[in-house]
């Protein structure tokens, strides 16, 4: 199996959950960067791993992780933006969102655009939790999240590069639960393990059009949706 780049973007509840994940199944010719501009909070003790208030949520990251992992980890103490001075992100590379703001969700389906890259997204909210895949060919089409959620292109609330925002006004609107944020978490990585290795070696048409691209669940159903539902 060829090396894999792998990037989170968003080190927070469902970024902590998805690299600590993400270091048990990669080896050690593989890179994981986790890119987050936030610092460890108070508020944010009841829900996110490590934890080490006042510090870079990346940084901590890979402090914590780097010490029983297998493969190399990068991190980038910054917002994920579309033209930041970021890693390479290539066409082989796999992109996360993990961040709870539609800017950056935004950015990263662009990348992808631009790139080449498969880009999955987790997102929660209290008690529902969700993920999808994306491949810069689904532009446009029903497989686009811009077309099912189409607030990612035009919602630019919470996002942390501009000036309104606070953490406090992110927590009151959108509160959460650590077990939301390890089911976005857990979706991401079924969808990152099944599009990069089981996928690639079904050529069957029929089976494919049966691929899962997005899986979601509230407190008391799950659902998922298929390349051609």
């Amino acid at each position: 199996m060829n090396a894999q780049d792998i990037h989170v973007v968003g080190c927070g509840g469902v970024g902590g959950w998805l690299a600590q994940c993400l270091t048990k199944m990669l080896g050690e010719n593989d890179c994981l960067t986790l890119i987050d501009g936030d610092k460890f909070e108070d508020k944010n003790m009841d829900r996110q791993l490590h934890c080490a208030v006042g510090t870079n949520k990346a940084n901590a990251l890979k402090r914590t992780l780097s010490r029983s992992s297998r493969c190399q980890i990068i991190s980038d103490p910054v917002y994920f933006t579309e033209d930041g001075e970021l890693p390479l992100i290539n066409a082989s590379s796999v992109l996360f969102c993990a961040a709870d703001n539609h800017p950056a969700r935004l950015a990263c389906l662009r990348t992808a655009d631009t790139t080449g890259c498969l880009s999955i997204t987790c997102a929660n909210g209290e008690t529902d939790a969700e993920a999808y895949v994306y491949q810069s060919g689904w532009a446009g089409t029903k497989r686009d999240p811009r077309d099912y959620f189409p607030e990612i292109s035009t919602d630019k609330r919470d996002d942390p590069l501009s000036p309104s925002c606070t953490g406090d006004e992110v927590l009151d609107t959108t509160p959460q639960l650590a077990l939301a944020n390890m089911s976005a978490a857990n979706y991401g990585m079924w969808l990152w393990f099944f599009w990069t290795t089981v996928a690639p070696h079904i050529s069957d048409p029929e089976a494919r059009a049966t691929f899962i691209h997005h899986l979601s669940s509230t407190a008391g159903r799950v659902h998922t949706q298929g390349i051609q539902t």
